[in-house]
This record gives structure tokens, C-alpha cells and sequence, in this order.
């Protein structure tokens, strides 16, 4: 069982869990991820070394979360608290404020007396006090008039409006991102796991160094009865598999003839008999022989 297999189980359901999400809420929900991911891995797991690099492996994968490019759509909206009128003067249910109808009416009256003014001044003799009023009752009309119209004017985008981007993560950026992650895992358990099995190895070849040439000749003798005798005793299979057993603890196989495989033929004494097959197995320790088997390929003399 691997890591990768465990997590492309899930794949809908983890790109499901993302869509929608932000940064955050998806470094949260691969980190979670990453603890299931590591309870089943150990659960189906015998060697502690291999759990212990897993699990120090994933540790780092989750520090590592926050800073895996997931950006995907950007969302921006704007926010602002509204009181009863707006700054335009006008009532926040779409009423006119009172401040313009007094603006309103005070350009009119300022408006009004122009026309009689000027009808004096043309017909009589015109005082300076009437050319003074004259020259300023029109523009100060104008102002009045304008800023009237100020003032119901209604904005289309309140002043003071904040606005918020928020960036929502890719779903299949992120599953990806981290599978790449868990197949670099994946690569670091199985050389540990190879670096064990090659430790276990070399321990068994340390404790086969002590069988010695006389051990190895009353062994070879013993398998060599034992098989002279299978199917005629029920005792000699149970001897074999006995012998067989106590070698492989000393690195040590026994190998039988077989007439289809070429390599490995040279370990074997050929002798003619009336039926092919193995009379007494080789022994072979790392791919060096160390006592020959004997043989035959059913040829009679």
C-alpha cells in the first residue's frame, strides 16, 4: 500500500471539499487530509522505521501547505454602513430634503426683482444702488440654482465605499500540487524500505558465514536421503522443509534442477536415471555456490 493509492481514493471528494474555499480554509482541509492519509498508511504498515519516515515525512508536507500555489478566481466586492440620509442630501427612502426647497425658492426670489430692475434702470434715471443690484441679483440666482441642483443630485456610488478582494483556491491545482508532493514521499519510503530489506539481508549472510564445510557436507547428505526417500516416507518432506528452513535463517537456498532454466546448471552434478528431477539440491548463498546438488535428466544408460 502507498501513499498515492490511499489519496486517489478520495479525489472527488477532496476536489468537492475545496471548490468554493479560500487559502486558508484549504491549507485546513489538505492538512486534515494529510492525518488521514498517514492513519491508514501506519494501520496497513509492520516496520516501525518505515511508519517513523512516513509519519516525519508528512509533518513536513503540512509546514509546507500554506506556500503551494493555489490561486484560482478572484472575487471582489464592496462594503459600507448606511445611515438615514446619504451624503447627497437625499432621504435615504427617496424623498427630497427640505434643504433643497429653501435653496429652491430663495434663487426664485433672488430671480424675480431682475426683470423689474432692469425695466427701471431703462426707463429712469438709474441709481447706483440699482446698478449694483443690477450686476450681483443674477449671478448670486445662479449659485442659489446650482446649488439646489447639487444637492438632489444622487450619486451612483456612495463616497467612502470599501472595497474587498477575495481569492478563492484552484480544486485541481491543489490536488495536484499535493499528489506531486505525496509521489516524492512515496519514492523516500520505498528506499527506506529497500535500505531495511538489504540491512536484513546482510545480517543473514553474517550469520550463514558461520556454517562451515563439515556442516554444509552432513546437510547436503541429510537433504540428499531425504529426498531419496520422498514418496515412500511421510517423514522426509517434514526433514526437507525442516533443513530448507534452518539454511535460509543462515542465508543459505537450497535450489532445485530445473531442466527448462539454463542458468544455474553448473551448480548440479548430471548423473543418467530412469526419471529427471533434483536427487539432492544445491546450495547457494548470494548467488555463490558453496556445495553442488545432484541431478539427472532421465536419461538411462
Amino acid at each position: 500500500m502507498t501513499l498515492q493509492s490511499i489519496y486517489e481514493q478520495d479525489k472527488e471528494r477532496i476536489i468537492s471539499s475545496l471548490s468554493g474555499k479560500s487559502r486558508e480554509e484549504a491549507v485546513r482541509i489538505m492538512e486534515a487530509e494529510l492525518d488521514r492519509i498517514l492513519y491508514a498508511f501506519n494501520d496497513g504498515e509492520e516496520s516501525e522505521r518505515v511508519r517513523e519516515t512516513a509519519n516525519a515525512l508528512i509533518q513536513t508536507a503540512k509546514a509546507g501547505a500554506g506556500m503551494v500555489d493555489t490561486d484560482g478566481v478572484t472575487r471582489i466586492y464592496g462594503r459600507k454602513e448606511y445611515s438615514g440620509t446619504n451624503a447627497a442630501g437625499v432621504a435615504a427612502e427617496g424623498k427630497i430634503s427640505v434643504l433643497f426647497w429653501i435653496l429652491l425658492v430663495a434663487g426664485l426670489v433672488c430671480a424675480a426683482p431682475v426683470a423689474l430692475l432692469i425695466r427701471g434702470y431703462l426707463s429712469a434715471e438709474a441709481v447706483d444702488t440699482k446698478r449694483i443690484v443690477l450686476a450681483f441679483m443674477p449671478a448670486g440666482s445662479m449659485v442659489l440654482l446650482f446649488l439646489a441642483g447639487l444637492f438632489l443630485r444622487k450619486k451612483s456610488v456612495p463616497d467612502g465605499e470599501q472595497l474587498r478582494a477575495e481569492v478563492l483556491v484552484d480544486p485541481m491545482k491543489v490536488y495536484h500540487h499535493m499528489l506531486a508532493v505525496i509521489l516524492v514521499i512515496d519514492k523516500q519510503i520505498e528506499e527506506i524500505r529497500s535500505l531495511g530489506e538489504m540491512r536484513e539481508r546482510k545480517l543473514i549472510r553474517e550469520q550463514g558465514a558461520t556454517a562451515d564445510t563439515a556442516e554444509l557436507t552432513l546437510l547436503s547428505q541429510l537433504l540428499e536421503d531425504a529426498y531419496t526417500r520422498r514418496g515412500s516416507d511421510d517423514q522426509a518432506d517434514e526433514e526437507i522443509s525442516s533443513i530448507r528452513f534452518y539454511l535460509h535463517q543462515k542465508g543459505i537456498d537450497t535450489i532445485d534442477w530445473d531442466e527448462t532454466e539454463e542458468t544455474g546448471h553448473h551448480w548440479f552434478d548430471m548423473i543418467p536415471a530412469y526419471e529427471a528431477g533434483t536427487l539432492r539440491p544445491a546450495l547457494v548463498q548470494d548467488g555463490k555456490l558453496l556445495k553442488k546438488g545432484l541431478a539427472s535428466e532421465g536419461r538411462r544408460v
